[in-house]
């Protein structure tokens, strides 16, 4: 590779991933596990609820082996006969919007995760009774429900309904939850994702969800004659079932 092929895929590199981080989310409604590739299975320890907190001379755990599924996305841009300059404000823009699609990507990635890998769902239009109820499910399979996930709108809503607690936290509080945090309902931190289904709420263990994601890396198709840059990008996301409840609300008034 030339050494202005080089010059530009780093500068184009630095774009692309500051774009990513300034945008992400996912560090604070998932566990995440940066990985070089994402492996073909998991392995996940467990404690069978029927001998939790059970005085014993010996300890049960249970190994079970879970199949990771890797969704893929790759992104193509075409130079045109053209290898861009260091610098180059149109494509230094691209990068910008590419990096913020992958984040949109990968949000929706946890979002069908989780509506698919569900323990518990409720379709009702007394969405308080459901956040009252859903919880309990959880906590009755020995997990911790600690978030809830919903569309921006719907959070408007529950709080002009009053459902959401938006007390003055301390600073240091809500930097700590990150971009997406916007209050609690009862102990639930409550997160805005744009990706979410407007009339859809995801009530979770966040230490139980697991998301494993490969850096994008950019390329060129020809690293004598580029004619695209690509950049492809891995993820998966490994739910536990009984830790995860969802109410569809659509309907409600």
């Amino acid at each position: 590779m030339s050494k202005l092929a080089q010059k530009s895929l780093k500068a184009l590199s630095r774009t692309l991933t500051k774009e990513i981080e300034n945008e992400r989310i996912a560090e604070h409604l998932v566990i995440v596990n940066e990985c070089e590739k994402i492996p073909p299975k998991a392995i996940r320890a467990k404690t069978p609820l029927d001998v939790r907190n059970i005085p014993s001379s010996f300890e049960l755990q249970v190994n079970i082996i879970e199949p990771v599924e890797p969704r893929r996305i790759e992104y193509r841009i075409a130079l045109k006969g053209w290898l861009p300059a260091e610098g180059d404000k149109p494509l230094l823009q691209v990068m910008k919007r590419t990096g913020r699609d992958l984040v949109k990507w990968e949000n929706s990635v946890i979002r069908n995760g989780l509506l698919s890998a569900a323990g518990k769902s409720i379709v009702t239009r007394e969405i308080a009774a459901a956040l009252n109820e859903l919880p309990g499910f959880i906590t009755g399979n020995g997990y911790e429900p600690s978030k809830l996930l919903i569309h921006p709108s719907d959070a408007v809503r529950l709080v002009e309904a009053g459902m959401i607690t938006r007390q003055q936290f301390h600073p240091d509080f809500s930097r700590s939850k990150g971009s997406s945090f916007i209050g609690m309902i009862n102990d639930l931190d409550v997160h805005c994702m744009q990706a979410m289904r407007k009339g859809i709420a995801i009530i979770y263990d966040y230490l139980e969800v697991e998301l494993f994601r490969i850096t994008p890396k950019m390329t060129f198709d020809d690293l004598t004659s580029p004619k695209s840059l690509i950049i492809p990008a891995q993820c998966a996301v490994l739910p536990t079932a009984a830790a995860v409840a969802t109410v569809d609300f659509r309907h409600s008034s």
